[in-house]
């Protein structure tokens, strides 16, 4: 179920004037956007410790392991067969 932003509740203080319904309308969802964004970025930092303590702890340097990956995305999906293509990394050779 979707909840209407607030600015569609009905209250005594509605304003008839659709620019100003507009406006309001506007601004909650630009506030409940950037609620939505804070949480987000809350649970990105949780996760981003929870990583770096975990790396920490078997000993391996998070930004090494994160380069050797984007190396095997590099050999698995060659630019000159996978450049705007959306397709898995077996059916590159096919098409």
């Amino acid at each position: 179920m979707l909840l209407k932003p607030i600015a569609y509740l009905e209250t005594p203080y509605s304003d008839p004037d659709p620019a100003i319904r507009k406006f309001r309308e506007r601004a909650a969802t630009q506030m409940a956007f950037d609620l939505l964004k804070q949480n987000v970025a809350d649970e990105l930092g949780n996760v981003f410790l929870s990583l770096l303590l975990l790396s920490d702890k078997i000993g391996v340097v998070l930004i090494g392991i994160c380069l050797q990956k984007v190396e095997k995305i590099k050999e698995k999906y060659p630019i000159s067969l996978s450049k705007g293509k959306a397709i898995k990394y077996t059916e590159l050779q096919n098409s």
